[in-house]
């Protein structure tokens, strides 16, 4: 077993595992910021800096993002 596997199962049996949110890039991560759960999200095929600036939707996501931030 690794060893995340039995850290996992630790804080399952001690009922901690609620305050832990494991890093999973399919599931939203409500213990980290949207901006990073959304770039976790995108990665589900091979991506480089210009195929991302050239995405339309990723770049609209960058800036609602931003401006969210500044209110």
């Amino acid at each position: 077993m690794s060893l995340r596997a039995e850290v996992e199962q630790a804080l399952k049996q001690t009922k901690l595992d609620t305050f832990f949110h494991r890093f999973d890039a399919s599931d939203y991560n409500p213990a980290i910021p949207l901006g990073i759960n959304l770039f976790s999200g995108l990665a589900t095929a091979s991506t480089t800096s210009e195929s991302l600036a050239a995405d339309p939707v990723f770049i609209e996501t960058i800036k609602n993002f931003i401006w969210s931030m500044r209110r």
